[in-house]
């Protein structure tokens, strides 16, 4: 089997079978490393929402609380008002203590300052003034990938997660394996080096020279 560069999600899937040697699919088919593949994506985004950003105008709804975008599944940022003027972010705390009925006052096209708290809710998030009809911001938010990637062999996330996705795709490969003591280890490996390469491992240091000698 040829190696197969990481330009397009068909490298991925190749660069998996290559380490699981299983070219001839005697134990995971083209279906499950794709799916497999695909699930990997999602988890990127959820894990390093700047990954699918996305930047777009949105249509507010009257009034304070506005949903992000249906095909995202967090806010990053709301920088400016479409017409041109920045905002900016603020605790609810603070508004809530400079100006105690900042949500009735009256609805304006301009937007000066929005709340996002991503604990209470990720999909939605409020805006001061409150929004007249006709306001419009621009939106970043972090889409949430679909199976396209399958169809159209391009990647739905910053192709800089090309190699984690690998590591994520036979991290789930290895997890379906039973009847060997190793699978659970080499796939928590697959699994670490994955969150490694999306920044959240403490261990840094074990990590790299892991991958150095595998």
């Amino acid at each position: 089997m040829a190696f197969e560069m990481l330009l397009n999600p068909s490298g991925v899937i190749g660069r998996a079978k290559r380490i699981l040697n299983d070219y001839g699919a005697d134990y995971h088919n083209e279906d499950e490393l794709w799916a497999w593949f695909l699930d990997g994506q999602r988890e990127v985004a959820l894990q390093v929402p700047e990954a699918t950003s996305v930047t777009e105008p949105l249509i507010l709804q009257t009034g304070v609380v506005q949903a992000i975008p249906a095909k995202s599944h967090c806010l990053i940022d709301v920088p400016r008002n479409v017409s041109g003027q920045a905002i900016r972010p603020i605790a609810r705390a603070l508004l809530d203590e400079l100006r105690p009925d900042w949500a009735r006052d009256e609805g304006s096209l301009v937007i000066k300052h929005f709340i996002y708290d991503p604990e209470r809710s990720k999909s939605t998030f409020e805006v001061w003034p409150p929004a007249a009809q006709g306001a419009a911001v621009l939106c970043v938010s972090s889409a949430m990938p679909d199976d396209s990637s399958r169809v159209s062999n391009e990647f739905s996330v910053n192709k800089r997660h090309a190699n984690g996705l690998v590591d994520y795709t036979v991290f789930r490969a290895l997890n379906k394996l039973t009847g060997n003591p190793n699978f659970p280890v080499h796939a928590k490996h697959h699994f670490d080096l994955f969150m490694f390469s999306c920044g959240k491992s403490e261990d840094t240091g074990l990590l790299l020279h892991q991958r150095k000698e595998g």
